[in-house]
């Protein structure tokens, strides 16, 4: 089984009509069993096409949706979850994105901050979906010390929401680091969660972007960061966790990398 997260940027980066390419490329080669997408993006503008989602319509130019034409161009079947829900840089919807080879049995749509404002950036959800009995929750997280809605409050939001008594994954950029003692990364820990990337046998530095991408680029110096996790509820053995789309396993895509972890 092969987990993948990765914070798209999706059409905000100037190469992205070839970089959905490049992901739906690799999904196909490395046989990825789930993918949690996030700042998934479609043209505010763009024609209807799918109604029947948990927030946002589906339209023409959802880069979820054009990834997973290039997928079925090559004859694979994955299925597609999208849940919209905010204006983005004045020109898109945003939302979050689920692509996988198994059944969806159960969906969710859990709202994390205290609003749900189609217009304010800072709207914060998560999107669940059930595939072959486990949950797999794709998560974009805002910051620890945010002052309308910090990232304690937005986790205790999700953890609230989150089925009792099942497998749970979660996936995605949580926008902490682990070594910032007292928050984010030690909350997530303290409500039951392991992190596969600490469990992997084999693994890289995980490194996932640079204090220079929207956010962080308040830093003074150039560094890079762990801040895209995937997260478990349960003890597993993980055979690896590597990061993907960084220039050497994989081009860059985004301005985030993003995480293969393989059970």
């Amino acid at each position: 089984m092969k987990l993948l997260t990765l914070n798209t940027h999706s059409l905000m980066e100037s190469n992205h009509e070839s970089n959905y390419k490049i992901l739906a490329n690799v999904i196909e080669k490395r046989n990825i069993d789930i993918i949690a997408l996030q700042e998934i993006m479609q043209p505010i503008n763009g024609a209807t096409m799918c109604n029947d989602c948990l927030g946002i319509p589906l339209k023409k130019g959802n880069y979820a949706s054009l990834i997973m034409d290039e997928l079925n161009k090559n004859g694979i079947k994955y299925n597609l979850l999208w849940l919209g829900f905010k204006k983005s840089y004045n020109s898109f919807d945003e939302g979050l994105a689920i692509i996988c080879k198994g059944h969806i049995e159960e969906t969710r749509a859990i709202t994390l901050t205290p609003f749900d404002d189609y217009n304010n950036w800072k709207t914060r959800k998560a999107l669940g979906a059930k595939i072959d009995g486990k949950w797999y929750i794709c998560v974009h997280m805002g910051w620890w010390d945010d002052k309308e809605a910090p990232f304690e409050q937005q986790f205790c939001s999700l953890v609230n929401e989150l089925p009792v008594n099942e497998e749970i994954y979660l996936l995605g950029d949580f926008n902490l680091e682990e070594n910032q003692k007292n928050e984010g990364y030690d909350l997530v820990i303290s409500k039951g969660f392991y992190d596969t990337y600490s469990l992997a046998l084999d693994k890289d530095n995980g490194m996932t972007a640079h204090s220079q991408i929207d956010g962080w680029n308040k830093e003074k110096k150039q560094r890079q960061m762990r801040i895209d996790y995937i997260f478990t509820n349960k003890m597993k053995k993980i055979q690896s966790s590597f990061t993907i789309f960084n220039g050497e396993n994989e081009e860059i895509i985004s301005d985030h990398f993003g995480i293969i972890v393989t059970l």
